[in-house]
């Protein structure tokens, strides 16, 4: 029986990770319960984690949200909400009522952002530390949705150790952070492919700018680029960029086999 595999076909093994937004009843991606059970048989392999965009944790349906949640669990995909819930929670002076939130959900993780609030360097380590001892798995997210200045990899990678070193799962990198970055001072993402935390960050792209983004970040940084925000359908599309199949990067995997072949005789 004719068939492929590919060393990316094992998730727990696999490098390159793909994080989707589930944004509920939105344009870039909407599944609905019934969708997503479609979703995770026929591309859940592909997916390592899942984000709940948003407020969507405390504005959508109880029993739409723990099933969602429950579908992601079952599948081994982990599941956290988005950082904006975390910073609302911040401005009402609710964090335990946001550990109860997620509780009530199951939902086992949560992003620290600062898109529209700041930490101090304590505050940030404080949040850390009650959120991983409430049991949670920590994401924080590095940087604002529209920065005035480029920003400085320094700074991001002593963010990336410090947050890490007391128990951050992972650090997203803000898409407006790397856009203004790669526009301004192309020669630093550059420097960017060599530097040792590249395995410990995701790099946010923008739903409505697939594949082009998408495509540019798999040339940037190789097909084990960690990607975020990748709207549901284009999981699949997602994959097989990274695998070197797609007419938008004129199939290199079947240009691999021609010249296979042609050695072979």
């Amino acid at each position: 029986m004719l068939t492929i595999t590919h060393p990316r076909d094992d998730r727990a093994l696999r490098k390159g990770k793909t994080m989707i937004i589930d944004c509920g009843p939105e344009i870039s991606g909407w599944t609905g319960r019934h969708g997503l059970g479609d979703l995770l048989e026929a591309v859940g392999n592909y997916i390592d984690v899942a984000k709940i965009a948003t407020l969507n944790a405390i504005t959508m349906p109880d029993t739409y949200l723990k099933n969602t949640i429950t579908q992601y669990g079952d599948a081994g995909i982990q599941t956290f909400a988005g950082g904006l819930l975390f910073e609302y929670a911040y401005l009402k002076n609710e964090i335990d009522g946001l550990i109860e939130r997620l509780r009530f959900l199951n939902l086992g993780g949560i992003e620290i952002s600062e898109n529209y609030i700041t930490l101090t360097e304590a505050e940030r380590d404080r949040y850390i530390g009650v959120l991983t001892d409430a049991g949670l798995e920590v994401v924080f997210e590095y940087g604002q949705k529209f920065p005035e200045l480029p920003m400085d990899l320094a700074e991001l990678e002593a963010v990336i150790d410090r947050v890490t070193a007391i128990g951050a799962h992972h650090v997203i990198v803000e898409q407006g952070e790397f856009d203004l970055l790669a526009a301004e001072r192309p020669d630093e993402v550059e420097a960017m492919k060599s530097a040792s935390w590249m395995s410990k960050i995701f790099i946010e792209v923008d739903t409505g700018e697939f594949p082009d983004q998408q495509i540019a970040m798999i040339e940037r940084f190789g097909p084990d680029v960690n990607i975020a925000n990748v709207a549901p359908s284009h999981v699949y599309k997602l994959e097989m960029l990274r695998r070197g199949r797609g007419r938008w990067i004129d199939y290199p995997f079947f240009r691999d086999l021609v010249a296979e072949h042609n050695k072979a005789g």
